[in-house]
């Protein structure tokens, strides 16, 4: 019979190599506020909010603390780029499938709210 060669779980990454939350996006923040609409979130009715920077494979967007989400819950972004955004222009109204992959609670912001990490299904071509 032959033997079957047992290994140990991997420990993961070193806390000197393992990821920051912070440079989890691969592709270049774009520090713009854009307009956006929330679909899916389980309130009912779409949650209007503004996005404080994009990029190719995700957003942040800040939403009021009664319509905060949960990690890993899926739900559709409408961007409406206004007159500041015209190099967004393009992406108008078109509905993007998103992960939320972070949550931080915006204690500075009257009245306080969330901040919500958005990952792309399918990347933005900005």
């Amino acid at each position: 019979m032959p033997q079957i060669a047992r290994t140990s779980p991997s420990p993961g990454p070193s806390p000197a190599t393992a990821p920051v939350a912070d440079d989890a996006r691969v592709s270049q923040r774009r520090n713009v506020v854009v307009a956006a609409k929330l679909l899916g979130t389980g309130a009912g009715t779409p949650v209007l909010c503004a996005a404080d920077n994009i990029s190719e494979g995700g957003i942040h967007v800040q939403v009021s603390q009664r319509f905060a989400v949960a990690l890993g819950e899926r739900i559709e972004v409408v961007l409406d780029p206004g007159p500041d955004a015209p190099h967004l222009a393009h992406l108008r109204g078109e509905i993007r499938f998103a992960t939320v992959v972070r949550t931080e609670p915006q204690r500075d912001t009257l009245p306080p709210g969330v901040g919500l990490g958005l990952r792309f299904d399918q990347p933005l071509y900005l």
